[in-house]
């Protein structure tokens, strides 16, 4: 039997005391007779728990983040427990008796990490007292480990953090502060590190206004959903909690086909809300940058997905592999790249890696990878939380790098990598904020560095100097004419007094006057023509010596030449066949807007959106991980979304089963340890048909192999290899055929693919 580590460790008590008098009690009742107490979980590593009063349930399975509302009670000492659910047998892992004053409010916090056996508790307790008429009270906590120090503001939207006044200093290794009084207002609750206002971790957007005698517990805790933010909040208004993610935090959504004689598959989400684009979730590239290497006749063009820089010839469209996985070593892959600049001075590109959080250099000759900065290059001041668009400043000896996690733009100095915060929330002010932003160009002429932001809808100008922000160009600026609907990449036509913006929703590329911000359509389908229209363009580059703009559109999976005099479009380089999703290919986790979607699936190789092979609606929720499973045989492909409960558990592996095998029939599960008959053994699960699918279900850190039998038999149809299933990993085993090669296929054997749900 695996040995458990336990899920607290029972340390000393922390009682902190306000230092203010008892003056009455919003519960009611004598004070002097009455006390009060909540439990809250803020162990982020942490099993399920149940909370035990006197050895009673008093709630039961409570998750990370959850915990009770006051309950009043007499005073006298309490025996407070708190069990473990663990698969088998649950454990008492916190039994001990505490005297609870009258006339007081306690709260316990269940703080630290299983992983590091770090866990406590932490006790804070306040004089019961009325809250004065015309005020909120707030306390705020720091329980998110690993997070150092910070500083919380609360202020109103768009205030400025350099000179806002600074609400709390936290830290997790400290006692919080007392509880404040502030006027009922509409705030926003941003949390920065100590000392530096620069720099945001979190914001919460606008907040709900605070009432009247509202009574809240703000606590800092681990983010364990999806986005860069490190930490969310989770706010206990006296009777429950409810939790506050960044402003900032998108959906992911991956994509698995399982269909066995379905052709390749495109899966793209149709967003409910009109204001930003389609999102291709399911082809095998996704070509996020372009850049030109006119020393070499090459355009650079970085492939998100497959984690490569392809070299394009702009004479005859060739493409070579510049740097990938083992090209020319496995040395500081690219996880995500997002943007990419040439710098010949330095014979290198430097590439923007989002899911890296740093920016990479490589060797323009051999494609050699280097960490150029990083939190660890050359230092962790301002580091990345999203780095995307990228963009030479020769001016200043550096590059500007537009962060989408921090929503600041960051200049990076050419020679060392360190970095400075050129223009952000707070620097220099909070006017015309970013909210979405990801290309970028510089305008050397104007001082300026142009900034497309897709959820603003516009182009910002960002001056070089101060940091200023104006919009340039915007819903109605100069006026409505020609709007951005999803505006993504953007290059300097200097030649024409213009700036060139591709918007992936208008499918099109729009010109933008660099003086008034009119926008002119310059290529869209119909416009000079229907020729070789875009479907999903989404960066651009000018190759100013040929006249004409190159645009990597990720629905084509192609390089498209734009005449910069007549928008007529024409394909430099395209891959030689749609590869789109595979059977068994898995995408990685992609980032999206939450909203409800349609998912419709497609032929790669002949699309055609009014006729989609599947499609599925469904509601991708604020920081949520979905999968979306395509299973079944091609004439009645089904899509299955299933929510992914990925929050690594350090006492527990997760595993999830899928049954999709059409040819298997139905089936009985076994999940024993590697090497066990199961002739005397009974089914772990019993009767599975096809497309049925687990949640993921908790099992002790161990080695397991999964087996599929037909049902009410011991025929083993497939076996997993051993499954290493750890404390804190998360896996799903999936029953599947052989690829069906033609009518005559019969799908057999069936075997087993797993996934490794966290491995993004």
């Amino acid at each position: 039997m695996t040995h458990f580590p336990r899920a607290f460790r029972r340390l000393p008590a922390l009682i902190l005391a306000s230092g203010l008098l008892v003056a009455g009690c919003g519960g009611g009742g004598d004070i002097d007779n009455q006390l009060a107490f909540r439990i809250i979980q803020a162990v982020p590593d942490a099993p399920l728990v149940n909370i035990l009063v006197d050895g009673v349930a008093f709630r039961s399975a409570v998750d990370y983040k959850g915990g009770t509302g006051f309950t009043y009670v007499t005073p006298r000492t309490y025996r407070f427990g708190i069990e473990a659910l663990l698969p088998g047998d649950d454990e008492l892992i916190l039994d001990e008796s505490v005297p609870l004053a009258a006339g007081s409010e306690f709260t316990v916090i269940a703080v630290g990490k299983v992983a590091d056996e770090s866990q406590g508790s932490l006790i804070i307790q306040n004089p019961a007292e009325e809250i004065p008429d015309g005020n909120t009270r707030l306390q705020f906590v720091h329980a998110a480990p690993d997070t150092p120090p910070v500083d919380v503001y609360l202020t109103p939207a768009g205030d400025d953090l350099t000179d806002a006044e600074l609400v709390e200093p936290l830290s997790f290794d400290l006692p919080p502060p007392g509880r404040r009084l502030v006027p009922p207002a509409a705030y926003v609750i941003r949390v920065t590190p100590a000392g530096d206002p620069g720099t945001v971790l979190y914001d919460s957007g606008p907040l709900a206004a605070l009432r009247n005698r509202d009574d809240l517990l703000v606590m800092l805790v681990k983010n364990t959903a999806a986005g860069s933010a490190p930490v969310s909040l989770v706010i206990n208004d006296r009777f429950s909690n409810f939790e506050a993610l960044d402003t900032n935090t998108p959906t992911e959504l991956r994509v698995v086909n399982l269909s066995p004689d379905a052709p390749a598959l495109d899966v793209i989400g149709d967003p409910g809300t009109v204001t930003f684009p389609e999102v291709p979730f399911g082809s095998e590239s996704n070509l996020a940058g372009i850049a030109l290497d006119t020393a070499n006749d090459r355009a650079l063009v970085v492939d998100n997905r497959q984690g490569t820089v392809l070299a394009v010839d702009l004479a005859s469209g060739a493409r070579t592999l510049l740097s990938g996985a083992s090209v020319p070593d496995a040395a500081n892959p690219l996880l995500g790249p997002a943007g990419i600049v040439v710098d010949a001075a330095n014979n290198r590109a430097l590439v923007t890696d989002k899911s890296a959080a740093a920016v990479v250099a490589v060797d323009l000759a051999t494609g050699a990878r280097t960490l150029f900065s990083s939190d660890f290059e050359p230092d962790g001041v301002n580091s990345f939380f999203g780095p995307t668009g990228i963009v030479r400043d020769d001016a200043n000896n550096r590059a500007l790098v537009m962060d989408n996690g921090r929503r600041a733009l960051i200049g990076v100095d050419l020679a060392t990598g360190a970095r400075t915060v050129v223009s952000a929330s707070g620097a220099p002010d909070t006017a015309n904020l970013f909210v979405g932003s990801n290309g970028l160009t510089l305008d050397p002429a104007n001082g300026r560095a142009l900034v497309v932001d897709n959820r603003l809808d516009s182009v910002l100008a960002v001056n070089l100097t101060t940091g200023a922000r104006t919009v340039l160009s915007g819903p109605t600026t100069p006026d409505a004419v020609n709007p951005f609907t999803g505006p993504v990449g953007i290059a300097l036509d200097a030649d024409n007094a213009r700036a060139l913006v591709v918007d992936t929703r208008l499918q099109a590329t729009l010109a933008v006057n660099l003086q008034t911000g009119a926008r002119t359509v310059l290529s869209k389908s119909g416009t000079p023509d229907a020729v070789n229209p875009f479907s999903g363009p989404a960066a651009i580059a000018i190759d100013s010596a040929a006249g004409r703009a190159l645009v990597v559109d990720n629905r084509q999976d192609a390089v498209v030449a734009v005449d910069l005099a007549t928008g007529a479009r024409s394909i430099l380089s395209a891959g030689n066949a749609p590869a789109g999703l595979p059977f068994l290919g898995v995408t990685a986790y992609e980032e999206a807007r939450p909203d409800n979607y349609n998912l419709r699936a497609e032929r790669t190789a002949a699309p055609d959106s009014a006729n989609p092979l599947f499609s599925v609606t469904a509601g991708l929720g604020i920081g949520q991980r979905t999968t979306l499973f395509a299973t079944g045989l091609l004439a009645t492909l089904n899509g299955q979304v299933a929510v992914d409960n990925t929050r690594p558990v350090a006492t527990e592996g997760k595993l999830r089963l899928l049954h999709a095998g059409p040819a298997a029939g139905t089936v009985d599960v076994y999940i024993l340890a590697p090497g066990t008959d199961i002739a005397d053994e009974a089914p772990t699960f019993t009767n599975l048909v096809l497309t049925t699918i687990s949640g993921h279900l908790a099992f002790e850190p161990g080695n397991y192999t999964v087996t599929f039998a037909k049902a009410g038999t011991k025929e083993v149809l497939a076996t997993s290899p051993d499954i290493a299933a750890a404390g804190g990993t998360a896996h799903t085993v999936i029953l599947r055929d052989e690829v069906r090669v033609d009518e005559n296929s019969d799908g057999k054997p069936a075997s087993v693919l797993l996934l490794d749900d966290l491995a993004g």
